[in-house]
């Protein structure tokens, strides 16, 4: 297994969705789903969760599901980067050392600058 490759699936599907999608991956058992997942289709994922197309079902699925089940966990399960990565990790890509999850803007800088 490349872990690289693997990692940075999921690393775009949260530059996406925010860490909170990675929790429903885990939570829905898709982890090796989305691992095995080939080409673009994560980065295809990432892209429709952060904007989906307009009158789609796909837009529908975000705004009335997705969306609504993040901020619920956002509200009752708080996250900090500082407790599921590295340090070393943190201090390379952020731009403050406490990266709180619930913020949305922060979370996609640090992961979109993983990605990069």
């Amino acid at each position: 297994m490349d872990w690289h490759a693997t990692g940075s699936k999921f690393i775009a599907i949260a530059s996406g969705g925010s860490i909170y999608a990675l929790v429903l991956i885990a939570g829905l058992g898709l982890r090796v789903s989305v691992a095995a997942m080939v080409g673009t289709v994560h980065l295809e994922l990432a892209n429709m969760l952060r904007s989906p197309p307009e009158d789609s079902p796909q837009r529908k699925l975000v705004t009335e599901f997705i969306a609504p089940t993040v901020a619920l966990m956002r509200r009752t399960s708080p996250l900090s980067m500082n407790s599921m990565f590295s340090s070393a990790l943190i201090e390379r890509f952020a731009v403050r050392r406490n990266i709180d999850c619930t913020d949305l803007a922060v979370s996609d800088r640090f992961f979109d600058a993983i990605i990069q």
